[in-house]
């Protein structure tokens, strides 16, 4: 992977702005991928997100804004009709703005060539499924190196 997109509660807990059980995960992949010398994009969305209070500032990490512009947002309506996101949404038990907001950032990933998206979002995971772009947790790229030997006990 040479693009990646982070959904917005992955780079919260990443630069270390929220503290809960996924944080240290987050964590992982947000060195990870800069050791790894990956892309990381951060959706406009996103950052209007993580400057409305949920997040902080974002520091020294190098990222690629990715705008909503035209091109995603045709991304956006031909990838994901109306319908399809009220069923989402419903089976998801979500409100229907948080699964076209989601829309909107999976779009952004779509438009700015990213390879995967990082996401804790099970609304994300879903977008991405139906667009056919791999997502995955925090765990899933960078496990804990601790967790093997903790599941036998050591």
């Amino acid at each position: 992977m040479k693009r990646v997109l982070l959904d917005t509660g992955v780079w919260i807990r990443g630069l270390g702005h929220r503290d809960d059980d996924e944080s240290e995960a987050c964590q992982r992949v947000l060195h990870g991928l800069l050791d790894d010398g990956v892309s990381m994009l951060l959706s406009a969305p996103c950052l209007a997100e993580m400057t409305r209070g949920r997040g902080g500032p974002i520091g020294a990490v190098p990222f690629e804004l990715v705008p909503f512009n035209r091109r995603a947002a045709l991304v956006c309506g031909a990838t994901f009709k109306e319908w399809w996101l009220l069923d989402t949404s419903r089976y998801l038990g979500l409100r229907e703005h948080y699964i076209k907001y989601d829309a909107m950032i999976v779009s952004c990933a779509l438009a700015g060539k990213a390879d995967a998206v990082v996401a804790l979002d099970g609304g994300v995971h879903a977008l991405c499924e139906h667009a056919g772009l791999p997502c995955h947790l925090p765990d899933e790229l960078y496990p804990d190196p601790g967790s093997f030997w903790r599941s036998l006990g050591g």
